[in-house]
């Protein structure tokens, strides 16, 4: 293992097994695969994938080919990968995995992995068919990373991926180990419900990707450390969440997170481009946030909100308990909001004793003008 230290001042390690994997390399191909996107491949690729956990080393996908993987219509895992070998890599070469979903909610989990060391997702394209934006979490999810083993779950890399048309490029989430480590870079989230989403799972993570007409970009809570830069655009009628980043707290406090957004239209159909939110009824935190959001070439008319926060309790009222409830550390800056607001929802003494460096009162209204600088922004209770 060879330690490296990211342009964020992320360490991780680097896995001298890849230098040599060529030689172990395996094609789906090779284990009955035909991409000719007619004829199902699925058996195929859990045949190749069965060799790779023993194996390692690197699976690979012919160029230009399209896999098409079949259809299920209940919720389940295609493919359960319980551990691999370090530095093992998913090499698709540009080919192409088509899948489906049929039945009302209906979730698939396209790879699932639990326990790696040093794991490569690279060169890959997912289209999903039958999932409906208009359901919540209807369709594909295209890679978990699921904590749910003991063991480790260190270091994963996605590379040149794009995925259309699925509920999340990158799920994250498992209760039992954290999984930590995770670089994302020049990867797009299509039509796709979600971009990258941590339930309460995923530390150290350095992100750089698109969302394209998504509904929610990026969705964090209960992690540690990330670095994310989002170009996130938006020209359809596929609709929006509430907010487009939603930085949140339910069972773990979420601490130490910067996000740079940069906003492309015509179209911004959700309510706030950052909502930061607390639901629980115990002590609760979100600590050291710093977001800048910039709009490029804005319409005449912006009804959304550069900023948003709320207070609620576990069942999604507003907390009017009396254990502690915190945002602190937060800096938020944004630039090209022509009509920006700060807007406090499910208002609680807590956020409206938020101190900022606008007028108080202008927050209540909603509306604090065309370029907003929140500087250690704290909202207490208790």
């Amino acid at each position: 293992m060879i330690p490296w230290v990211s342009s964020f001042g992320v360490k991780f390690l680097l896995w001298p097994e890849r230098a040599s994997a060529a030689s172990r390399a395996i094609n789906v191909d090779n284990f009955g695969a035909v991409g000719d996107g007619i004829a199902n491949d699925r058996g195929a690729l859990t045949r190749a994938l069965a060799a790779w956990q023993i194996q390692g080393g690197r699976l690979e996908f012919t160029p230009g080919k399209t896999y098409w993987l079949g259809s299920v219509d209940r919720e389940s895992d295609m493919f359960l990968i319980p551990q691999l070998p370090p530095g093992a890599a998913l090499i698709g070469n540009g080919a192409t995995l088509v899948v489906g979903v049929s039945g009302l909610k209906t979730r698939l989990f396209l790879f699932r992995f639990h326990l790696f060391e040093g794991l490569l997702i690279e060169g890959l394209n997912i289209q999903g068919i039958g999932g409906d934006s208009r359901i919540n979490w209807q369709g594909t999810y295209f890679c978990t990373l699921d904590g749910a083993l003991p063991g480790r779950a260190l270091n994963f890399s996605l590379r040149n991926v794009e995925v259309r048309d699925c509920v999340a490029m990158l799920y994250v989430g498992g209760g039992i180990i954290r999984v930590s480590g995770i670089t994302i870079h020049s990867c797009s989230a299509i039509r796709c419900y979600y971009g990258l989403v941590f339930h309460e799972n995923g530390d150290e993570v350095e992100a750089a990707f698109s969302a394209i007409d998504c509904r929610r970009a990026y969705f964090p809570y209960g992690v540690n450390y990330h670095r994310v830069s989002i170009d996130v655009a938006h020209g359809s009628t596929f609709p929006g969440a509430n907010a487009c980043i939603l930085i949140k707290r339910y069972t773990l406090d979420t601490r130490d997170i910067v996000v740079t957004a940069n906003f492309k239209g015509p179209e911004f159909p959700w309510k706030s481009a950052v909502k930061l939110e607390l639901q629980n009824d115990a002590s609760a935190a979100i600590e050291g946030v710093t977001i800048d959001a910039v709009v490029c070439d804005p319409p005449r008319q912006l009804a959304m909100a550069a900023l948003s926060f709320s207070d609620l309790s576990s069942e999604g009222v507003p907390y009017r308990g009396r254990e502690k409830h915190e945002f602190s550390g937060i800096a938020f800056s944004c630039r090209g909001f022509p009509t920006s607001s700060l807007l406090v929802e499910n208002e609680t003494p807590q956020c409206a004793q938020a101190t900022v460096t606008v007028d108080p009162a202008q927050i209540r209204e909603g509306r604090v003008g065309p370029a907003v600088n929140l500087v250690a922004m704290s909202a207490r209770s208790g």
